[in-house]
């Protein structure tokens, strides 16, 4: 398994300015290879690469939980037979030095959610998630204004309702079939997400388990296990989209509740964000291309 040294900074203060280490694995790694990685605490995707340096994209902890819905009898046999280069898909690609807030765009409206950025000498150093992309364009000065001192519940939504006696393989069906966007627990006050339902199902503790009795693993009852579900922490509904942002991005939260019993997420942002932005007609932004046949948005990204 190979792995950025730890040294690798972000010169443009893209992340903040914070040390990126970046997982690079090889095309040819298995998903169960790249389970303890990507049901850590805070990865959300791997960068999966020929070999080298070259970036053939990202895979990503739903692609484990996709895997596991479509595979329910023996699931981590599956994890086993499913290359890392079979599922990883293009993400947009940033450069130092180059033309950031077009590729910031492209980071907000990627399927993946995500980019990943090169240094000079085109060497992956760090994934872009969709948080980083909003932090630097809401410091943006005129784009700051308009939208990121608007309120919260500008970019809330109503998350989908998982019954309290849901179990685990329910959840992950769920999570699939919402495209990863987190779900409330019945009147519970909590949520799970992707990350949270992966590290509980895939991290340390729980693996190898999973491996010798999947059915014992997500036939268990979502409540019970307490390793899977987060407590968002509550904000006023007036709260500054700037803020939330932050706040999101310093406590590593995916999701925050509003005081109205509605959610913010760090997706449910940006796509407030491009709506407005495509709108209000500002030049950055163009109107969606669709794949022929399919109906999927492909993508509304910068000029």
């Amino acid at each position: 398994m190979e792995e950025i040294g730890s040294s690798e900074r972000v010169g443009t203060g893209l992340l903040g300015g914070e040390t990126v280490t970046p997982v690079l694995v090889r095309s040819n790694k298995n998903l169960l290879e790249l389970a303890l990685w990507l049901a850590g605490p805070r990865a959300c995707s791997v960068i999966v690469t020929d070999g080298g340096s070259r970036v053939l994209g990202v895979a990503t902890v739903l692609d484990l939980l996709k895997v596991i819905d479509l595979n329910g009898r023996n699931p981590a046999k599956a994890l086993m037979s499913v290359l890392a280069g079979e599922v990883a898909r293009p993400v947009p690609i940033l450069r130092l030095g180059g033309r950031v807030q077009e590729g910031l765009f492209e980071v907000l409206e990627s399927r993946e959610r995500c980019g990943v950025l090169l240094d000079g000498d085109d060497k992956p150093i760090g994934v872009v998630s969709v948080l980083d992309a909003l932090n630097v364009l809401m410091d943006t000065d005129h784009l700051a204004g308009s939208l990121g001192d608007l309120p919260a519940h500008s970019a809330s939504l109503r998350l989908r309702s998982l019954p309290s006696d849901a179990d685990v393989r329910h959840a992950i069906s769920a999570l699939v079939a919402r495209d990863g966007e987190p779900l409330a627990v019945g009147s519970s006050g909590f949520v799970v997400t992707a990350q949270s339902l992966a590290a509980a199902v895939l991290g340390p503790q729980r693996l190898r388990e999973f491996v010798e009795d999947p059915d014992g693993v997500l036939g268990s009852y979502l409540l019970y296990e307490v390793r899977a579900l987060v407590r968002p922490a509550v904000i006023s509904r007036e709260m500054r989209l700037r803020k939330a942002v932050q706040l999101m991005s310093d406590s590593g939260e995916q999701v925050l509740r509003l005081n109205d019993g509605s959610f913010v997420t760090a997706c449910s942002i940006g796509d407030f964000f491009l709506e407005r932005l495509r709108h209000s007609g500002t030049a950055a932004v163009r109107e969606p291309r669709w794949d022929v046949g399919s109906g999927r948005n492909r993508s509304y990204g910068p000029t």
